[in-house]
Formats: structure tokens, C-alpha cells, sequence
């Protein structure tokens, strides 16, 4: 039964194959009709117009003939492949196959009629029978009865008709669109269509209320009307063609408010109706801006009514409230933001704090529009900015250690605090983390204001910093934000550096070596200077030189004037800035200080008032040339420079004695010093409380420091031996030979660890170095105490000659006066007046020669000198050309001369025998300041005396009219001139007698000319009102010159008393009158000017740029 099952499998097979090729066959017939129908009936369409009838059979019959063809020829053998409803029969089967395969006709069709006969299968021949049949059959492909290729014969219709359908519906899809749709549309007449048909180019007809609306138009066809109208509103209205265009139209209807109805016409031919609907456009009808700023501005909140552009301080809360009209959104829209707003009621809202610049563009929307970028809104926000800080700073011109600070501070909107940061730390540490902290004084400011000027001092010194330390400090301020907090800016970090021994020796050896430089180079340009005038002098009386050649010499004298004048006043002022280093940092003498302080006055005297006099006559003389002045400037000049050479010299030498007096003791207050560390050193070693190589390296450096020490002595012993008078130096040999030894000890007694017998031998070298160090002492007091005594004996002799000289000088006055110029004796008289020049130049020559030697010998002494030997000239001069009474008048001056020279030199050598009896310790005696306070008090008493006579007797020529008693006004002049030439001597006493600074010189070199002055008016008899006024500012002179000597003591006492200690000045008062930089300080928010906050901060950046 197995072969038979196999056939009917097979058969099976062959049956469903059968169907598909009928699906297949069905769908060909299909696609073949269908097209061609369609073809068919839409050409007979298009050309015939068939009438509603036709076209209502022909579309139902289309309809009919299609579904009857698909559901034959496809629905329904498909259907029967999937067995549903009746299919052929194996027998029918059969009979197919049997037509294609010959051999199978009968058996198949027995087997098929066998198997029916035997049902029950019971029979087993007719079983046999089948199996057998089956069997033959078995090789046999049923299927193939059937093929695919037979469905060739239908694609030789199909091809050809898709080919023509498609080239037609390519060629002209039009036929088929429109026959379509008449057949479709069966019921409705369809007439012939027009030549030309209207496009309506607008994609859309909705507008906002208000809008200009442009309707545009595009004609198309095989004809283009030339006129197209618009009819709206009951008329028509011609429609503008287009540039460069036939078929396309324009028109505009303005600003339209409501929707419209129109179509378009031409040529009796109309278009359909079209309709511009007029709708609601959203919009803002107002809006306000709430605008909350952070308290701690300062500003007012404020409320703003339609404004984009806002200015903000940074911080504040900006609350927007929008009044809509026909808007159901509403976006503010920024670069990475789209902020949906809220609505409230008919409102809506945003709020937001502002920390940096914002740009908005306001949208609105509603069911028919959207407003893009409808508003720009721009919030600037002003940054709290930092606040800002210059400091100025000066130091002490007494005190190295302090400090005057003035700052400007300022802030865009308050100050919170300022602090001044401080920290001591070594020189040789250089990690951060190792470093002190900052130490901080909070500083009083006023926090309402903005911006505004602070003053600060500050002492170092109350730091105790050590000699490898440094101080930093820097100042910093901070601003009242209160939204990101305070923020600070600071100063740069400045550095107080301690000088080092070594760096203050280098400092004042260097400003030595320039001084001395300088001083030389005076010295060769004062020579210079006198070659030229000598020079000029002699071509002038020779007479072969023009006035342009004189002005072109003179100009070059002129120039070297000033350059000498600047080179003067440099070496003044660097002599006084290197004492005062000097007296800074190491211990002084004070007889060395008086010298220095006799030297300082003398340098600052090396450019006399005479001589600058003279410069100024010189340059008023080359730009007006007078030929009689010139001869007498310039013989007076080169005499004026020959004194300042010789002045320049022997300030030279005083110096250089000076110099090598401080590093003398220089070295003394070293081995001081190293003897202290050589005697603690000794102790540590003792106790064992460091290491070996700790005290190795201590030992070495004060061996170091003591070799420096000696050779800074051996330079000073070779600067000695350039000294015109020298000291009497020992060298010290054996006292070095065995200090170098013990150190040589201590050091081999520490390598070995023989800490003990280290300790005794640097015990020892202790008492060497203190033992060294009184010998050098002992021997400086020993030079200073034999110098004195020579100087003093030498001034005593040349005292004693000063006065022969005077006594001399007064006989011959009182000669001449006795005899006339016929006498025979007075050629005698004659010669004797001439040797008292010859007399009188061993006086000066060994004046200047002890000039050297003592600094008291100074301007007014060498300028009594000039005024005795010029007289003596002069006189000489007059006498050979027989003028006796005018030779008198220089006599007489020569006399008074010498006697106010006698003074002076009198009060010197009460000095020097006063600093004699005090030991020659260098304490010196208070009298001198005592004496000074006390000379100041009787200029004072005098003039006060000789004031209230001369209202006295103003007073009476006033009520008498001039008829008073002639003799009591005669007696009444005589005393007042008495007191005139009392106080002028007094007032010379005291400018040559006592150490004064330049002010007080200055005011008393004033009071002394309206002295004169006055005492000229007494001797004529002229007692009047203005004399009076010149007596009143002659004691106003007075008191300003005793409040600058006071100013002077106090600051010497600052100094010398309380170098470290309080601060004396206020900083203001120090920057009042040193103000390099004026700072812009406008009043402008003193005087509560209201600015917006833009106009602030350009304000407040102008200022800054200001004070920069």
C-alpha cells in the first residue's frame, strides 16, 4: 500500500500545481485587459464626450467585466488551492496526466478503480494487483504533466499592451486623468475646458489684522489672457503683471482688518472663489519690569514700564510682567534657552536673579500665528567687580626702620576691610610651606564710602628681626559682596630686607669711594673753571676777542657752574645719606658725629652765597654783554673759585680722615662683638648642647669674621698713610698672631671632641679680641688727644698773631691819621702797611693749614679771611695813588675783620679746650646747645628792645610834630645803634659758633641784611613806619629760625635717643608736602549725586585710570 500512497502523493503534488499555473494564468489575463480597457476607454472618452448614460454603462460595466474576470480567473483557483470549495478529481487528475504521458493512460486510471473496488481492503490479489501497478508508475513525474512555460503564450499579449499603456500614460497623463474622472463622476456634465486656467500661487490665505496681503497670480495654458481682474466686494480690479513675466499677476490689498472674499476673471472666463481670512495676531500691549538689586548696593529697587535695554548691578532680580493681547504663549528665547512663561489670568509672568549679561527675543503665540523675535530684550549686568588698591610708600628720614604708607582704596560699591599682612622670615628658606604665616592688623576705614585715602606707618624694628631676616608685607582690601561673597585684591608683596654687616660695610665703602670720586672730579672742574676765566680774563685785556666769542666762552663757563653746583649738591647729599646709614646701624662716637656733622656743613657750604651770586651776575651778563662788568665779574670769580678749591680740598681730607676714624671704630665695635659671640660660643661648648659640626661651624665664622675685620683695619692703616697729617696706627701683629693661633686651638680641640679644652681656648681668644679691641681704643684717644692739643696749641699761636696783627693795624690807622700825604714819613707808613699783607699770609697759610685738621674752621671764618686780604689789597692799592681817606675805609675794615676773626676763632678754641677736658671721650659738653637755646634768646631780647624804641619814638614825633628834644633823640639813635652792632656781632658769633642746619643759616643770612638795612635808616635819621615793619619781620625771622633749630634738636633726639622706638610723625603730614602723585578725588558721591549704575562704573574706571 506503500507504492500507492505514493501515487496519490504525487498527485496531490500535480493538483496544486495545476492551480497555480491557473492563479498565474489569471493574473495575466488581468493585467492584460485591464490596461487595455482602460486605454481604450480613456482615448474614446477624451475624444467623444460620451453622453451621462454611456458613461454610466460603460463605468458599471468596467466595474462588472473586472470583478468577474479577477474572481474567475484568480479568487477562485485560489480558493480551490487552498481546498476550499470543489477541486478536480484524481480521475480527472489522471486524465490529464494521461494526455501528456501516453503510457500512464490506462494503468493509472486501473489503479484509481482497483483501490475504489477494494474499500475494506480484504482482497489481497486486488492489493497485489495495485502494488504491483503503483510500482510501474513509481518513476513516472506527474508534475511535469503540467508547466510553467505554457504561461509564455499569455506575456506576448500582456508585454506589448503594459509597453503601450505606459508610453501613453507617460505621453499624456492628462487623457487619463480627466477621462477618469468623467467616467467616475458619470453624473456631471463636463464641458470643453477653457485655453487657459488660473493658479493661485499664495500656499496660504490666513493673515494678521493690519497686514498688507500681495495676492499672486500665475495664468497657464495654450493661451495667456493680456488682462486679469480681481473681483472683490462687488468689482473688479485690475491685476499688475509681474516684471519680465506674461503669465503672472499682482495684487495688494493694504492693511486689511477684515477677511475677503475674491476670485479672478479674464476673458469672461472665472476662477473659483478664494477667501483671505483676516485673523488675530498675538501681542504685548505693555509690559513692566520689577527690578530688585541685593541690599548691600546701596541702589533702590526699581520699577520699569516698557524697556528692553535695562542695566543691572550684579545679583538682582528682574520680575517681568507682560500684558497680552490674543496670546495663548508666550517664549523668551535666548541663545541656549527657550523659557516657556507664566500665565496668571491675563498675564504673564517671569522673574530670574541676574549673574551675567542676558539677551532675549520675546515670541508669542497663538492657535493661528507665532510672533518670532516679536521683542529684544537686553539685561547688561555690572559685575561686582574687585575692589582696588595703590599704596605709596616713603621711608624715615631718621629712622631706617619705619615705614610711611599712603593707599587709595576704592570699590563699585563698599569696602568691607583693609588689612596691612605682615611675616618675618630667613633669608635662606625658600619652601612656602615652611614659611610663617602672615600675621594681620585690620586698619580703620570709613565703609560708606566708596573710595577714599588711608594712612599708615609701621616700625620694623618692633619685630626684632634678626640679621638673616626679611620682612614681607603687602596690604590687602576686600568689598561688601554679599551675593558671591567678599573678594579681596592685594598689593604686591613687599620686602624689608636687614642689611647684613657685610652689605652695610659694602654700602658705606662704596658711597665712600663715590664721594671721594666726586669730590676729585669737583676739584679738577673748579681748577677748569678758574684756567677759563684766567683764560677769558687775559683775551679780553689783550683785546682781540669779539663779544659773540666772549658770549660762546662764557656760556661754556656757565655750563661747567652748573654741572660743578649739581656735583657739589650730590656729594652733600650722599654724605648725608651714608651718616645716616652709619648712625642707623652702628654704634657712633659722638665726638665722630659732631665731626661728621662739621664736615656735613661744610660740604653743604662748598657753594658759597657769594659765589652762587657771582654765577647768576654771569648768566645775567651773557645774554646782556657789558664789557666794564665782565672785567670785574670775572676777576672776582677766579678769586671766588680759587677759595672753593681750596675749600673742596680741604673738605677732601677731612672726609678721608673721618672715613678712617668710623672704620677704625668700625673694627673696635667688631672684636667687641666677636669677643661676646667668642665667650657664648665658649659656654655652649662647655654645656655640650651642640653637635660638633654646630660648633665647628660657629667657630669658623667668627674666625672669619675677625680675619675680615683685621683686614679691613690693614686698608684703613694704608687709607691712613694718604692723610697729609696722619695717626699714629699700631699694627697689631703679635695681638692677631695669637688670636689666630687660640682659634686654630679651638678648632683641632672640636674636630678631636675635646670640647673642654675648646672652651678654654676660646675663652681665652674672648679676652684677646675685648683685650685688642681696648688697645685700638685706647690708641684712637691717644691720636684724638694729641691731635687736639697740637690743634689747640696751633690755634692759640695763630690767635695770638691775629690779635698782634690787630693792634698793629690800629697803630697804623691812628699814624696815618696824624700825618699828611707830603710828610716824608708817610712812604715809611706806606711800607709798613704793605708788609701787614705779608704778616697777615702766615696767619692765613696756617690757618688753612689747621683748616685741615678742624672742621670748625668754616665759612665765616674763611670769608672774614677773603674780606682782610682783599682790603689789604686794596688798600695797599689806594695808598700808592695817594688817596689816604679812601685807603682809611679799607684799614679800618681790615681791622674789623681781624677782630671778628679774632672772635670767632676765640670761640673754636673755648671749644676744643672744653672737648680736651672731657677726656677726649667723645661725650663732649652740653654747653654749646645750652648756648645756642641762650644766643637765640638775647637776638630776641635785643630786638624786641630795639623795637619798642622805635615806637617809642614814632610815637613821640607823632604827638610832638617834630619839635622834641634834638640831643634826647641824638642819645636815643646812639643807643639804639649800639644795640644794632651788638646784636650783628652776636649774630655772627652765633652762625660761626654753633652747628646750624640750612634753614636757620638761610633765615639768619636774611635777618642780617635787613639788619643793615635798618642800621643804614638809623645812621640817616630815618625812623619811619617802614622801618618799623622790617624791625617786626626781623623777629618773625627770628622765631622761624628757633622753631627750625628746634626741629632740627628734635629730630637729632629721634634719632641719637629713640632710633626703634615711637613713631613721632603722623603719615599724612609726611606724604602732606612729598606728594609726587595728586589723586583724582572728585567729591562726586560725597555730595550723594545720584548716577546709574552704567554711568558708575565708567565713572569709577576713569578714576582708576586717573590715579594710575
Amino acid at each position: 500500500m506503500n507504492s500507492y500512497q505514493n501515487l496519490i502523493s504525487k498527485l496531490n503534488i500535480f493538483i496544486k500545481k495545476y492551480y497555480k499555473v491557473k492563479i498565474l494564468r489569471g493574473i495575466l489575463i488581468f493585467i492584460t485587459l485591464f490596461p487595455f480597457v482602460w486605454l481604450l476607454i480613456s482615448y474614446s472618452e477624451f475624444y467623444l464626450r460620451f453622453s451621462v448614460l454611456t458613461r454610466a454603462i460603460i463605468l458599471y460595466a468596467f466595474i462588472a467585466f473586472f470583478l468577474f474576470v479577477f474572481f474567475s480567473f484568480i479568487v477562485i483557483p485560489f480558493l480551490k488551492l487552498l481546498k476550499i470549495g470543489k477541486r478536480i478529481s484524481y480521475h480527472q487528475a489522471s486524465e490529464i496526466i494521461s494526455k501528456y504521458f501516453f503510457e500512464v493512460k490506462d494503468k493509472l486510471q486501473n489503479i484509481l478503480e482497483l483501490y475504489k473496488q477494494d474499500k475494506k481492503h480484504e482482497n489481497v490479489l486486488i492489493e497485489a494487483a495495485i502494488s504491483q501497478k503503483s510500482e510501474k508508475l513509481k518513476l513516472i513525474p506527474f508534475s511535469s504533466a503540467i508547466s510553467y512555460k505554457q504561461l509564455l503564450k499569455y506575456l506576448k499579449y500582456t508585454v506589448p499592451v503594459l509597453l503601450i499603456f505606459i508610453s501613453a500614460f507617460l505621453i499624456s497623463p492628462v487623457i487619463f486623468k480627466e477621462s477618469t474622472k468623467h467616467i467616475i463622476n458619470y453624473k456631471e456634465e463636463f464641458k470643453l475646458p477653457p485655453p487657459f486656467y488660473f493658479q493661485l500661487k499664495n500656499n496660504n490665505l490666513n493673515y494678521k489684522k493690519g497686514e498688507s496681503v500681495k495676492i499672486k497670480l500665475k495664468v497657464k495654458g495654450d493661451y495667456l489672457p493680456n488682462e486679469v481682474f480681481i473681483n472683490y466686494g462687488g468689482s473688479n480690479f485690475f491685476m499688475s503683471k509681474e516684471k519680465n513675466s506674461k503669465s503672472e499677476f499682482l495684487y495688494e490689498f493694504k492693511n486689511l482688518y477684515n477677511s475677503v472674499d475674491f476670485r479672478f476673471s479674464a476673458d469672461n472666463i472665472h476662477s473659483k472663489k478664494y477667501r483671505v481670512n483676516i485673523l488675530p495676531s498675538p501681542s504685548i500691549l505693555q509690559f513692566y519690569l520689577n527690578i530688585n538689586v541685593p541690599e548691600y548696593t546701596g541702589e533702590k529697587d526699581t520699577i520699569l514700564k516698557n524697556a528692553n535695554d535695562i542695566v543691572i548691578p550684579f545679583g538682582s532680580v528682574v520680575s517681568w510682567t507682560f500684558i497680552p493681547d490674543h496670546v495663548d504663549s508666550l517664549l523668551l528665547i535666548s541663545k541656549n534657552e527657550i523659557i516657556n512663561t507664566q500665565k496668571t489670568k491675563n498675564k504673564f509672568l517671569y522673574h530670574k536673579r541676574y549673574f551675567k549679561n542676558k539677551d532675549y527675543y520675546l515670541t508669542t503665540v497663538n492657535k493661528y500665528f507665532r510672533n518670532e523675535k516679536f521683542l529684544h530684550f537686553n539685561v547688561n549686568v555690572i559685575p561686582d567687580l574687585y575692589p582696588a588698591i595703590q599704596v605709596e610708600q616713603l621711608k624715615d628720614t631718621a629712622n631706617f626702620f619705619i615705614s610711611y604708607f599712603k593707599g587709595f582704596i576704592n570699590d563699585d560699591y563698599g569696602i568691607k576691610k583693609l588689612n596691612f599682612k605682615f611675616r618675618v622670615i630667613n633669608n635662606t628658606v625658600t619652601n612656602s610651606k615652611s614659611k610663617q604665616q602672615f600675621i594681620t592688623n585690620n586698619l580703620p576705614i570709613n565703609k560708606s564710602e566708596l573710595k577714599q585715602t588711608f594712612y599708615y606707618s609701621f616700625n620694623f624694628n618692633n619685630l626684632n628681626p634678626k640679621e638673616n631676616q626679611k620682612v614681607e608685607y603687602y596690604f590687602e582690601v576686600w568689598d561688601n559682596d554679599a551675593v558671591s561673597g567678599s573678594k579681596k585684591t592685594k598689593t604686591q608683596i613687599f620686602t624689608f630686607n636687614i642689611p647684613s654687616t657685610h652689605k652695610i660695610d659694602s654700602l658705606e665703602n662704596s658711597a665712600n669711594e663715590n664721594i671721594n670720586s666726586k669730590l676729585d672730579k669737583s676739584l679738577n672742574l673748579a681748577d677748569e673753571i678758574k684756567k677759563d676765566l684766567q683764560n677769558l680774563r687775559e683775551k679780553n685785556l689783550n683785546g682781540n676777542v669779539s663779544e659773540w666769542e666772549n658770549k660762546q666762552m662764557l656760556q661754556n663757563i656757565l655750563n661747567k657752574q652748573d654741572l660743578l653746583k649739581k656735583m657739589t649738591d650730590e656729594i652733600a647729599q650722599e654724605n648725608k645719606e651714608k651718616n645716616k646709614i652709619s648712625h642707623q646701624f652702628n654704634k657712633q662716637d659722638e665726638e665722630l658725629i659732631k665731626k661728621q656733622e662739621e664736615i656735613q656743613k661744610l660740604l653743604d657750604e662748598v657753594m658759597t652765597d657769594e659765589l652762587k651770586e657771582l654765577m647768576k651776575q654771569l648768566e645775567e651778563l651773557q645774554n646782556k654783554f657789558n664789557q666794564k662788568m665782565m672785567d670785574k665779574l670775572l676777576k672776582e670769580n677766579e678769586f671766588s673759585y680759587k677759595e672753593m678749591s681750596e675749600r673742596l680740598d680741604r673738605t677732601k681730607e677731612l672726609l678721608k680722615r673721618e672715613q678712617t676714624e668710623q672704620k677704625i671704630n668700625k673694627a673696635i665695635n667688631k672684636l667687641n662683638k666677636l669677643s661676646k659671640k667668642q665667650k657664648d660660643l665658649a659656654n655652649q661648648t662647655k654645656e655640650k648642647t651642640l653637635t660638633k659640626d654646630e660648633l665647628l661651624n660657629k667657630q669658623k665664622d667668627i674666625s672669619d669674621k675677625f680675619k675680615d675685620a683685621m683686614k679691613e683695619y690693614d686698608e684703613e692703616k694704608k687709607l691712613n698713610e694718604e692723610l697729609k697729617n696722619k695717626m699714629k696706627l699700631d699694627d697689631f701683629e703679635k695681638e692677631k698672631q695669637e688670636i689666630n693661633q687660640e682659634f686654630q686651638k679651638s678648632e683641632e680641640n672640636l674636630s678631636k671632641g675635646k670640647k673642654n679644652k675648646a672652651s678654654d681656648s676660646q675663652s681665652k681668644n674672648s679676652k684677646n679680641m675685648k683685650k685688642m679691641a681696648d688697645a685700638m681704643d685706647s690708641m684712637m684717644q691717644a691720636n684724638s688727644a694729641e691731635q687736639q692739643s697740637e690743634d689747640t696749641e696751633a690755634l692759640r699761636k695763630i690767635l695770638d698773631n691775629l690779635l698782634n696783627f690787630s693792634f698793629k693795624q690800629e697803630n697804623l690807622i691812628n699814624e696815618f691819621k696824624t700825618i699828611k700825604n707830603s710828610n716824608p714819613k708817610m712812604m715809611t707808613l706806606f711800607e709798613k702797611q704793605s708788609n701787614m699783607k705779608e704778616d697777615f699770609q702766615i696767619i692765613n697759610d696756617s690757618l688753612k693749614a689747621l683748616a685741615y685738621r678742624v672742621p670748625q674752621i668754616n665759612k665765616p671764618i674763611t670769608t672774614e679771611l677773603s674780606e682782610i686780604l682783599q682790603n689789604l689789597k686794596d688798600a695797599k692799592t689806594k695808598l700808592q695813588d695817594r688817596k689816604t681817606a679812601s685807603a682809611s675805609v679799607n684799614q679800618n675794615k681790615v681791622m674789623t675783620s681781624a677782630n671778628n676773626l679774632a672772635l670767632l676763632l676765640s670761640q673754636i678754641l673755648n671749644q676744643m679746650k672744653n672737648a680736651q677736658q672731657s677726656g677726649g671721650s667723645g661725650k663732649g659738653s652740653k654747653n654749646p646747645k645750652n648756648g645756642k637755646q641762650k644766643a637765640m634768646q638775647d637776638l630776641k631780647g635785643i630786638q624786641e628792645s630795639l623795637k619798642q624804641q622805635m615806637e617809642q619814638m614814632l610815637k613821640q614825633m607823632k604827638n610832638g610834630e617834630g619839635s622834641f628834644n634834638q640831643n634826647a633823640m641824638n642819645k636815643q639813635l646812639a643807643k639804639m645803634l649800639a644795640q644794632q652792632e651788638i646784636f650783628k656781632q652776636m649774630l655772627k658769633e652765633m652762625q660761626s659758633g654753633f652747628s646750624l642746619n640750612s634753614e636757620t643759616q638761610k633765615l639768619l643770612n636774611e635777618i642780617n641784611k635787613m639788619n643793615d638795612e635798618n642800621k643804614k635808616k638809623i645812621i640817616n635819621r630815618q625812623i619811619t613806619p617802614e622801618l618799623l615793619e622790617r624791625q617786626k619781620k626781623i623777629e618773625t625771622r627770628l622765631l622761624e629760625a628757633e622753631k627750625a633749630e628746634n626741629k632740627r634738636k628734635f629730630d637729632k633726639k629721634r634719632e641719637a635717643e629713640n632710633p626703634n622706638g615711637k613713631i613721632y610723625k603722623s603719615p599724612k603730614d609726611v606724604f602732606k608736602n612729598t606728594e609726587d602723585k595728586t589723586y583724582f578725588n572728585e567729591d562726586l558721591y560725597k555730595k550723594n549725586i545720584q548716577l546709574k549704575n552704567f554711568y558708575k562704573k565708567l565713572y569709577n574706571d576713569y578714576s582708576k585710570t586717573i590715579n594710575k
